[in-house]
């Protein structure tokens, strides 16, 4: 729902209501009670509130030539159906459907739409373009429709959200470069995948909750989140494979101090291996921080690929 504070001033000719104003003291204008003179029957169409004709507390100022002008100042609340597939990097049009009531024509023509004076500039959302348009709503009332467009405000997501969140995941694929026997590969991974649980916690106060689309922070946090779940996976194998090698080390040892001679013997006349210097575990840990990172760098570029689209367009038609 969007509140908009905001006043029309609307005016008409009523060719009967003229008068000469030499001939009366030079009054040129009169104010006339809103339930004393005949007003057009203006209702906003998509409101959230109130479905009936717009009033106004304010008097209908008449001149001596029959125009009538009348300022409806009021707190407008509309439905506006929001599009947040760039968010936190989207635009969003509303509308302020007004029509006629009771079914009659009206040939409304709009002057100018401007922000006032007192507007001050809000902290999320700048307020762009204003514009209007005709078109024919239901039973072929003629509606005149007011649009703001509004463009979210993005450095707060980027101080905020993207780039912490982007530094620690580009923190994972390092978790391959510390030695299984060090102990610490978990650990440090885990702390890792605790902080964004923690930022995972602010965000989702944040973003709108839908499921018409997806948003492009939704879905870059969704990869950092396929990405911290791949890299633990990746890191218990690589632990697995470390101690499976070390147990094989401690039993090849108490089999040479056995039979220390024998195994001499035997070694001698073992033919050598062309992959003995092959190292299992750090093969898994260079192709894993590979993975890993390109992980990392996907999620960004397709954050970057969502800040890019303009949604907006389409809400036009």
């Amino acid at each position: 729902m969007l509140t908009v504070a905001g006043s029309l001033t609307i005016t008409w000719h009523d060719p009967h209501l003229t008068w000469n104003s030499s001939e009366r003291s030079g009054q040129s204008f009169l104010e006339l009670e809103e339930k004393d003179v005949w007003r057009p029957r203006i209702g906003l169409a998509n409101s959230a509130e109130n479905m009936g004709p717009l009033t106004s507390d304010n008097p209908v100022i008449l001149f001596d030539s029959g125009i009538h002008r009348w300022e409806l100042r009021d707190i407008f609340r509309v439905r506006c159906k929001i599009t947040i597939s760039a968010y936190p990097f989207d635009t969003q049009l509303c509308r302020l459907m007004f029509a006629p009531t009771f079914g009659y024509q009206l040939n409304v023509s709009i002057e100018r739409i401007v922000k006032s004076d007192n507007y001050e500039e809000n902290g999320e959302w700048h307020v762009g373009n204003l514009t209007h348009e005709k078109r024919n709503g239901d039973d072929d009332i003629e509606e005149t429709d007011i649009i703001i467009r509004m463009d979210r405000k993005s450095t707060y997501y980027w101080m905020n959200v993207i780039i912490p969140i982007s530094l620690m995941s580009l923190l994972n694929p390092f978790v391959f470069l510390i030695p299984a026997r060090s102990g610490e590969k978990l650990g440090f991974l885990m702390a890792v995948y605790v902080s964004h649980t923690m930022f995972l916690n602010l965000i989702n106060e944040s973003v709108p909750p839908t499921s018409d689309n997806v948003s492009a922070l939704t879905s870059f946090l969704t990869v950092i989140e396929v990405q911290g779940f791949f890299t633990v996976l990746a890191s218990i194998l690589v632990i697995a494979v470390h101690h499976r090698k070390e147990q094989a080390k401690e039993a090849k040892t108490r089999q040479l101090s056995i039979s220390k001679n024998t195994e001499e013997s035997l070694e001698t006349k073992r033919p050598r291996r062309c992959c003995q210097n092959f190292s299992l575990e750090r093969f898994l840990d260079g192709f894993f921080f590979v993975m890993s990172l390109m992980l990392s760098c996907s999620a960004f570029l397709l954050l970057q690929t969502g800040s890019t689209e303009t949604p907006y367009q389409n809400m036009l038609s």
